[in-house]
């Protein structure tokens, strides 16, 4: 193979593989604070998700948009859409759109 080809399709493979990982998602779970400010304000919230074998799973909302509108829905059950990346082992959720949910719905493709 071609020297040039090489480094080429590693940068191909690459580039998939992160996009892969930052294509869109969908959780459901509670809000919770994650920082407050002095006077009690949430400044920051996280989505916990029940996972695989019933190990809770938190999602780090980005503080802008959709994501600082959770700011008000603290201990609500919300079902997000967004772009998830893994940043130091900690899941970060950038909302574009959410509802909120008494039951979690099994089919989100209308959310």
């Amino acid at each position: 193979m071609n020297r040039f080809y090489i480094p080429v399709m590693w940068a191909f493979l690459l580039s998939g593989a992160l996009f892969a990982q930052n294509a869109l998602q969908t959780v459901t779970g509670t809000v919770f604070p994650d920082d407050m400010d002095k006077e009690g304000n949430p400044v920051s919230v996280y989505i916990e998700v029940q996972g695989k074998d019933e190990a809770m799973v938190n999602y780090f909302v980005v503080n802008d948009g959709k994501g600082r509108e959770l700011l008000t829905r603290l201990y609500t059950t919300v079902s997000a859409m967004g772009v998830v990346r893994n940043e130091s082992n900690r899941n970060i959720l950038t909302v574009q759109k959410y509802v909120i949910v008494d039951n979690p719905p099994e089919n989100l493709d209308n959310l």
